[in-house]
């Protein structure tokens, strides 16, 4: 590979940690099945890059980077619905919002 129009090569590493728990309450009512709850989580980063580059016969110039990502707020809320379309199909929908918003929809087949 190539940096800065310069023969180089690289190495470089990235861990990532990551764990969740979540407490939710539901009530069936019919086909509908409503939820809400609060998810714990926590996320971790690392990353070290170390690049060599050439500089002529003999030399090389390295440079390092590291960087670490730590996640602040650990609580997310969140809602969502399953709805039993027909037997042993569902389709969901469900919202999370705080350390993460997001939105997720599924059709989960029950076997």
């Amino acid at each position: 590979s190539t940096l800065f129009f310069n023969p180089a090569s690289y190495r470089t590493k990235t861990k990532v940690n990551e764990w969740q728990a979540a407490v939710t309450a539901s009530k069936q009512m019919g086909r509908f099945n409503p939820y809400a709850g609060l998810i714990l989580s926590k996320v971790s980063a690392d990353h070290n890059t170390v690049a060599n580059i050439p500089i002529g016969e003999g030399f090389a110039y390295s440079v390092a980077v590291n960087a670490e990502a730590r996640q602040e707020n650990l609580y997310t809320g969140v809602i969502g619905a399953n709805v039993s379309i027909v037997e042993n199909l569902d389709l969901n929908a469900e919202f999370r919002s705080g350390n993460q918003d997001a939105f997720t929809a599924a059709l989960n087949y029950r076997f």
